[in-house]
């Protein structure tokens, strides 16, 4: 892909991974028998909902705005959305059952948050404006905070919920 994107592209992928990780996190909920866990795999489903909810809301303000955003040459930024961290292989690497851990799940959710970051990070080499760089760095902040959260629920963990 050599074409750049501008802020809209880069929130309608956005949106995308933000509905995949909620799908994501929610049926690890659904497998898991340890209700703390569960409870914040809930929580990071919402979080993730609400992004893309104010990421919609940030696309359509550009338009209201009335930015003169050059569209891409072509609509292959749509196909990165659709090969978001989240889904890229047709079953997940795992797939999660009532004897998945609960160290399993956080650990999957962990690689997944940190490959988003990766990814986000590439995408910003196609960004034609600022503004649409700067919202990669915000989603990046907010990729970092899952992270971060999901360390500390595995460092809270009791010993005997890692087997």
């Amino acid at each position: 892909m050599t074409e750049e994107l501008n802020a809209v592209e880069v929130f309608e992928v956005a949106m995308q991974i933000e509905r995949d990780a909620a799908r994501f996190y929610q049926e690890a909920a659904n497998t898991l028998e340890h209700s703390e866990v569960c409870d914040l795999l809930r929580r990071l489903a919402a979080w993730e909902l609400r992004h893309e909810q104010r990421y919609d809301q940030m696309k359509k303000a550009v338009h209201e705005q009335r930015l003169n955003l050059k569209p891409s040459d072509s609509e292959e930024y749509k196909a990165l959305a659709g090969m978001s961290i989240f889904t890229m292989e047709s079953k997940p690497v795992r797939e999660f059952s009532s004897r998945t851990t609960p160290v399993e799940v956080l650990q999957e959710a962990l690689k997944k948050e940190r490959d988003s970051i990766r990814y986000f990070e590439a995408l910003g080499n196609f960004v034609m404006d600022r503004f649409a760089d700067e919202q990669i760095s915000k989603i990046i902040d907010e990729e970092k905070q899952h992270i971060e959260t999901l360390n500390e629920a595995l460092e809270r963990l009791d010993p005997s919920d890692k087997q």
